[in-house]
């Protein structure tokens, strides 16, 4: 136990280098800059007693919209309870992402493992945390939910894989628990995965005790219904969002296809994708792995008759390899086009994903293969040579790719300004904003008032993400406009009293009677919200 526990420490020091950045002052630049916003805006509606959080306050323009209903909120709510006990949102959004980013290593550690020994882990798990497309999705694209995602992965092929164990009921709620919380991270990452992870049940089904094949298929089914209160809702309320916008333009699978080459050597940089082979970023999956990989299976095939389980498993990896790499190419363009569903992935490049992990699992091979031979077993200091001489490598090669554009100095306070969130943030993600509503044309159309009286006075008593309660004073009667989105499950009350409304392209419109009322806005969640977190409880 005191190796293992040791080995486990060494190689935790090891992923240092992915997380440094974080631990510098300041943040950095990436494509998607909303993380701060977004970890503030989930911290102020857990503090406003919103569970589970349907909705941002500030970012729609200021009009608020149903940001955390459809956008993957588990990395989010990780960053928001941060922000609730006191740290500022700049510091909890750099804690949420350094330990999503450190997870991934940490996964696939314990897999390779259990796969091919404590060497071979130290291989795979570093492959995988270094990898090329992880550090572009950290530090180029700022795909938060995406590399959460990535990290949790390595734990449900480890789970599955340990249910044959006598523990196993331990190891259906680790899958149960860690699918529900990819589906609840990142829906279209879960969409991916889920052939392979079917696929990879399927196999260890053949393989395990037959009073066991049940919980397998158990713990992914499990781990579905776990995350009801997300998938419910998105699939039950999309229709009431412009999401679809989203397919097509310049997000156009067609247009964002790898070149195969591209595999072997793609220059690195911070740009964007764009068609043909002469991308902004990179989508190198790595000389090191690929050496690795081709190494492990020219092994896997010398050592077939006496490694057959690992063999197996090699190609098995391979396979697996293969299909992400040509699903990120244009020679599966014909698969594309007849699954029309495949469509809402935008970028084909997005397969890297599932390519880093079958490249690290296959690359941790070669260690077990090389210590089966002759040559090692006579002398264990050799393949620990071998192991030590290949982790050094992959960090001294890799390591340097884990660092931002640039370190901004910009203070918290200026990330999560009113003003801010309001208009830039606004602008820069808003596909989840209701249908039919008019986005604002500049900053002077922002709202500063949630009601606006034409003759009388409105006072704000109370202004919370899932409430909000004003003090009328009017001289007559009148139609008020409400500025706030209008979304299923907000409810208007005129003294306690439930009122028709009008949706507008604003917001929304009530007919308030003159003299002194009371006019409450609140968000109740609809029948799919509902049903959905009973399906999690």
């Amino acid at each position: 136990m005191m190796k293992n526990l040791l080995l486990l420490l060494i190689f935790c020091l090891l992923l240092i280098g992915t997380i440094k950045p974080f631990f510098m002052n300041g943040f950095f630049t990436m494509h998607d800059d909303t993380q701060i916003a977004r970890v503030y805006e989930m911290g102020k509606a857990l503090s406003d007693g919103m569970f589970p959080v349907r909705w941002s306050q500030d970012l729609g323009y200021g009009y608020g919209y149903p940001l955390f209903t459809f956008y993957a909120p588990v990395a989010y709510y990780l960053g928001g309870i941060i922000t609730t006990v006191g740290i500022p949102a700049l510091s909890s959004t750099k804690i949420m992402m350094a330990i999503g980013v450190f997870i991934a290593g940490f996964g696939m550690y314990f897999l390779g493992k259990n796969l091919w020994g404590e060497k071979g882990a130290l291989i795979s798990g570093l492959l995988y945390a270094y990898a090329t497309y992880h550090a572009v999705d950290i530090f180029v694209r700022g795909d938060v939910a995406e590399f959460w995602a990535y990290g949790l992965l390595p734990f449900i092929f480890y789970g599955l894989l340990k249910i044959n164990n006598t523990t196993k009921w331990r190891y259906v709620v680790l899958v149960a628990v860690s699918y529900g919380l990819i589906i609840a991270t990142h829906n279209l990452s879960a969409l991916m995965i889920t052939p392979f992870l079917i696929l990879w049940a399927i196999f260890l089904s053949l393989h395990v005790k037959n009073n066991t094949r049940v919980h397998i298929f158990l713990s992914i089914g499990l781990g579905i219904i776990l995350a009801g209160f997300y998938w419910l809702p998105v699939l039950s309320e999309m229709r009431y969002t412009n999401v679809l916008s989203q397919i097509g333009g310049g997000a156009d699978f067609h247009d964002h296809f790898v070149c195969w080459q591209q595999f072997w050597y793609s220059p690195w940089g911070f740009g964007g994708s764009v068609p043909g082979c002469a991308d902004g970023l990179s989508f190198a999956l790595g000389k090191i792995a690929l050496l690795l990989c081709g190494m492990s299976i020219i092994l896997a095939i010398i050592s077939f008759s006496k490694q057959q389980k690992a063999s197996i498993l090699a190609f098995l990896f391979l396979g697996g390899l293969l299909i992400s790499l040509f699903l990120a190419t244009s020679s599966s363009q014909v698969i594309w086009n007849v699954l029309k569903p495949m469509a809402f992935f935008q970028y084909p490049w997005r397969f890297l994903f599932l390519a880093s992990f079958f490249s690290a699992l296959l690359g941790g091979a070669t260690i077990a293969f090389l210590e089966n031979m002759s040559v090692f077993k006579k002398n264990n200091i050799f393949s620990w040579i071998v192991t030590i001489v290949a982790s050094f490598v992959i960090i001294v090669v890799q390591v340097k790719l884990f660092v931002p554009q640039e370190y901004l100095t910009t203070p918290n306070e200026d990330y999560i300004a009113k003003s801010e969130l309001s208009w830039n943030t606004s602008n820069t993600s808003d596909e989840y904003m209701p249908r039919y509503f008019h986005k604002p044309i500049d900053s002077s159309q922002i709202p500063h008032d949630i009601v606006t009286v034409i003759n009388g006075v409105a006072e704000t008593k109370v202004n919370k993400t899932n409430k909000k309660e004003i003090a009328l004073h009017l001289d007559s009667g009148q139609i008020l406009q409400i500025n706030q989105a209008f979304f299923p499950g907000w409810v208007v009350l005129i003294d306690g009293k439930p009122a028709s409304f009008q949706q507008t392209p604003t917001g929304m419109s009530v007919l308030v009677p003159g003299g002194s009322h009371i006019l409450d806005l609140l968000y109740k969640q609809t029948p799919p919200e509902i049903l959905g977190d009973i399906l999690s409880l």
